[in-house]
């Protein structure tokens, strides 16, 4: 088919061009052309992420000018706006270069390989660099272990779950449903006391809860504990040579949302799950053993930066499974160490994340600093850091959370041998939600969000309410009150405090801070 293609648009049907359609639905139009006209080498444009025929015809009239339009407007619409850079030339180089980031790196293996979404020409070499990184997961195959684990309909039917919406009272069988995972964030949300929609879930304030917190959850362990564990996928460990299993929910493991937008806030939202914790098939995931902990903490700050995101995307499967993680590149990087502590940083919540948090321990984490001066990024986030975990040592307020992912964004990119640019072209062209989020996104003087664009539930003020507020002086405080029921004994009232002035981030100027301040501090990156 390669040889034949010379026209390959992909669209998305979000403006609705077939009705009764899902509008998350993708199709392509496709014009082909015999080989022996044109010779058998393969060579076709490719223009991804339209939303409207006429798209096509103003990246061919366009003279290269002006700015590259993203994914969606200024307004928040489809970009239906055509450009030059949209055209994406693909010859057997390219072909080759997907076959190694994607497909089968072997010696024809372009012939076969899947396609990869380019939303435009200047994005092309950050996937280039990605697909040279030698080693990936797939480099662990014999020591990494994926796991659907429970299937929502079959496991009930067969009696391992049941629907039971509690609250858990030990680690054991703590069932995780995918709204609960965020980016970096095993606690992004609690399920409500009634539930009734998939929508039915309350956003949880990591300041606020306790050091053996954990969610209300819609499943519980429905069979005997001994039934339970012969159910358990197990793990073979592939340095004990009597072939010795341990069971899959015995271990830290990293896990993400299965089902995904491939155009939303984020695609890859991943977050690290300590031991007995489970989860429906809905979410996708890996364990390693104890021995391979650095690297599972290695991954959680990779899988939580925007350039493992735009992978995810360029994959263009809106089904996240062991295949599409096995595929992520593992580079070989002095920064590892930085990377690693943002990571564990920004997972390790609760108390039995602990035993993860000192098996990957190293005493240059207290020598490590922000990358941004700001009076809400104090210095003892990392010289008060020892081996022993408490309630202080993971990033809890939003502010420290939001730069700890700039940063990972930054470290990930000069790991994987990309530059400033394209990580900035990256951010602007394929995550236009989240830009329009961080464009609205207002924090207060100790760093919680007082109001967003992004849904923030009874977490945040609504627009006109904030409007009220937004130009008050320094040091005015404001304290509402919520009712909170993300919480054993709730619902509960509670007062959240707000102290002003209230600002804005600029993701963009802390990318080129973080920039500087990394290469500043470790020269030539490697």
């Amino acid at each position: 088919m390669y040889r034949r293609l010379r026209y390959h648009f992909q669209f998305i049907n979000e403006r609705k061009l077939f009705a009764g359609v899902d509008h998350h639905t993708s199709f392509s139009l496709n014009i082909y052309e015999n080989p022996s006209v044109s010779g058998s080498l393969p060579h076709f444009d490719s223009i991804w992420n339209l939303y409207d025929p006429k798209t096509i015809d103003e990246c061919y009239a366009s003279d290269a000018t002006g700015t590259i339009p993203g994914v969606k407007n200024e307004l928040g619409e489809w970009n239906t706006q055509g450009h030059k850079s949209r055209v994406i030339s693909i010859s057997k180089g390219e072909l080759l270069m997907f076959s190694k980031l994607v497909g089968d790196s072997q010696k024809d293996g372009w012939k076969q390989t899947p396609m990869v979404g380019i939303h435009a020409a200047e994005l092309l070499h950050a996937l280039e660099q990605m697909a040279d990184i030698p080693r990936s997961l797939r480099t662990y195959a014999n020591e990494i272990t994926y796991s659907p684990m429970w299937n929502e309909t079959n496991s009930r039917k067969d009696g391992t779950i049941k629907d039971d919406i509690h609250f858990p009272t030990s680690t054991k069988a703590l069932i995780y449903s995918s709204p609960f995972i965020g980016v970096a964030n095993p606690l992004l949300q609690s399920t409500r006391r009634n539930y009734r929609v998939n929508s039915d879930y309350d956003p949880i304030d990591l300041t606020d809860i306790p050091e053996d917190y954990m969610p209300r959850v819609k499943y519980s362990q429905a069979c005997t504990d001994a039934e339970y564990k012969s159910r358990v996928q197990k793990m073979a460990d592939p340095n004990q040579e009597d072939g010795a299993v341990s069971r899959f929910d015995a271990v830290y493991r990293l896990c993400c949302r299965g089902m995904v937008p491939l155009t939303g806030e984020r695609t890859l939202q991943a977050s690290c799950v300590h031991p007995g914790v489970a989860w429906v098939h809905a979410i996708a995931g890996y364990g390693v053993h104890p021995e391979r902990y650095a690297l599972l903490a290695l991954m959680s700050g990779l899988e939580a930066a925007l350039p493992y995101d735009f992978f995810i995307r360029s994959i263009g499967k809106m089904n996240i499974n062991a295949t599409t993680l096995s595929l992520q590149p593992v580079p070989e990087t002095n920064l590892a160490p930085e990377i690693r502590l943002r990571g564990l940083l920004l997972n390790c919540l609760t108390k039995p994340y602990a035993d993860l948090w000192q098996s990957c321990w190293d005493e240059s984490y207290t020598s490590m600093s922000w990358a941004k001066d700001d009076p809400r990024l104090t210095a003892d986030t990392f010289t008060s850091l020892t081996d022993e975990w408490n309630w202080h040592t993971p990033l809890r307020t939003d502010y420290e959370r939001r730069q700890a992912l700039v940063e990972l964004d930054v470290l990930a990119s000069m790991a994987l041998g990309i530059t400033l640019d394209e990580l900035i072209d990256i951010y602007r062209l394929t995550f236009t939600v989240l830009s329009g989020y961080e464009d609205d996104t207002w924090y207060d003087a100790n760093g919680r969000i007082v109001f967003s664009k992004k849904n923030y539930g009874d977490l945040t003020f609504k627009r006109p309410d904030f409007e009220k507020i937004k130009n008050a002086p320094a040091g005015k405080v404001f304290t509402p009150t919520i009712t909170d029921d993300t919480q054993p004994g709730g619902p509960r009232e509670r007062t959240i405090e707000y102290v002003a002035p209230f600002d804005k981030c600029d993701r963009v100027e802390d990318y080129k801070t973080a920039w500087k301040f990394f290469t500043q501090k470790y020269g030539d990156v490697k």
